[in-house]
């Protein structure tokens, strides 16, 4: 191994990058073939390493959230219930109330979906807010 090789390598695995040494190659050969600039290879290069660290920070965050089960609010039949904006709830799926430190109580009968609702925000809200310790609760609304 030429002596060049030998000190990217050792900086690669110092910076702990995973997914560069997989493409690092491959790369190189399309940026000499197209006459990519030095700046273009390496952005390339780092944007894919960017997207591989998000992609492992959100896989961890999922699994220490706890969750009992994994789903997203595009797995949400909204047209289960007719009644739910869809605008409005997608609006709360971006979170801004947790920046404005305000508190978000869902209120239905039971089977409407408020327990998935309230899951998914807090598995979005502890993921992309870096939250350890949160709670969202859904109420049954129901006169007995």
């Amino acid at each position: 191994m030429i002596v060049g090789q030998e000190r990217l390598q050792e900086a690669i695995q110092q910076f702990g990058w995973s997914r560069i040494p997989e493409i690092l190659h491959t790369h190189a050969e399309e940026a000499a073939k197209h006459n990519s600039s030095y700046l273009e290879f390496l952005d390339k290069l780092l944007q894919e390493e960017i997207v591989t660290k998000r992609e492992r920070f959100v896989r961890m965050k999922t699994r220490m959230a706890h969750m009992p089960y994994h789903k997203t609010l595009d797995q949400f039949d909204i047209s289960f219930q007719p009644s739910i904006e869809e605008r409005r709830i997608r609006d709360l799926a971006t979170l801004r109330f947790v920046e404005h430190q305000e508190n978000l109580i869902f209120l239905g009968p039971p089977g409407v979906g408020n327990y998935r609702k309230c899951l998914v925000m807090e598995r979005n809200e502890r993921i992309s807010h870096n939250i350890n310790d949160c709670s969202l609760i859904s109420f049954d609304n129901t006169s007995k």
